[in-house]
């Protein structure tokens, strides 16, 4: 994976908590997809600005603890993603 692409969501996908999931939903075909609260917090920092390595930085600085895993947790979800066609490099 190109960690230097910048990862935006479709805008034919919102996503909504409910109660303590989070669901991502294709206005399209009705689709959905659950995600875990790591995935809700990658596919929140989706904006088409940040790089994907940026996204990892940014979490590994948050979360140090966590650090060995970020990196991995952050390539299978985009590769999960880009799966679905749930976002888009630009």
């Amino acid at each position: 994976m190109n960690l230097c692409g910048k990862p935006q969501a479709r805008s034919n996908f919102i996503i909504e908590k409910i109660d303590k999931e989070f669901v991502l939903f294709n206005t399209e075909n009705l689709e959905i997809m659950y995600l875990n609260q790591s995935a809700a917090l990658i596919w929140s920092l989706m904006n088409g600005i940040l790089t994907t390595q940026d996204m990892i930085d940014l979490l590994i600085e948050t979360y140090p603890e966590a650090a060995s895993e970020i990196r991995t947790d952050v390539i299978e979800t985009m590769q999960r993603f880009l799966e679905r066609d749930v976002i888009q490099f630009i």
